[in-house]
């Protein structure tokens, strides 16, 4: 019987702990960037300092992305289409952010969105949004329910929701990377 309640108490403080995860990346997507193409002026920027891992983040998408990119399709009710710009730029943001244990919209050198982009394709000149999010998962969860709660967590803030549904919005690039128990997930939209 005493197995049975420290096999039970083990059990409820995993849970716990996910559920405390969960809870701080919700509070964590509070916002998301979003700016307008050609009208503002780029700042002069430099990919050097990010470290090797971002640079060298895989340009296809990982299962994981699929799966979310799928659930973001079915949400929308239309397909947007893999930019190879958009996603070498979601993938090497969240590779940097696992890499340097950081969770925002603009990195430690200054650069936003559209800054990374235009390190990328300096004639980079359509607006852009990015949705953002971290979460730890209990072992053993599938894939098909790390989607899920990634999408379901994104649909239920506003502004997020508001990216994935904008029609004006027909390229995405999806970026998934790990550290240790911690998953983060770029998503760029663009025209």
């Amino acid at each position: 019987m005493a197995f049975d309640v420290k096999t039970k108490n083990r059990f409820e403080k995993r849970r716990f702990i996910g559920l405390a995860g969960s809870l701080l990346a919700m509070a964590v997507l509070s916002g998301c960037a979003a700016s307008s193409g050609g009208s503002s002026k780029p700042i002069n920027v430099s990919t050097s300092a990010r470290p090797a891992a971002a640079q060298s983040a895989p340009t296809q998408i990982t299962p994981l992305g699929q799966k979310i990119l799928e659930r973001i399709n079915k949400a929308r009710g239309a397909s947007l289409s893999l930019s190879a710009d958009l996603q070498k730029a979601a993938a090497g943001h969240a590779a940097d952010m696992a890499a340097r244990e950081y969770f925002s919209h603009v990195n430690p050198e200054g650069q936003a969105p559209r800054e990374r982009l235009l390190a990328i394709d300096s004639s980079f000149n359509r607006g852009v949004s990015e949705n953002i999010a971290a979460s730890t998962f209990l072992p053993g969860t599938s894939m098909r329910a790390k989607a899920d709660k990634f999408v379901h967590n994104w649909m239920n803030s506003p502004t997020h929701r508001r990216n994935i549904r904008n029609k004006r919005y027909s390229k995405t690039g999806l970026g998934v990377a790990r550290r240790g128990d911690e998953i983060y997930v770029v998503q760029l939209f663009s025209e």
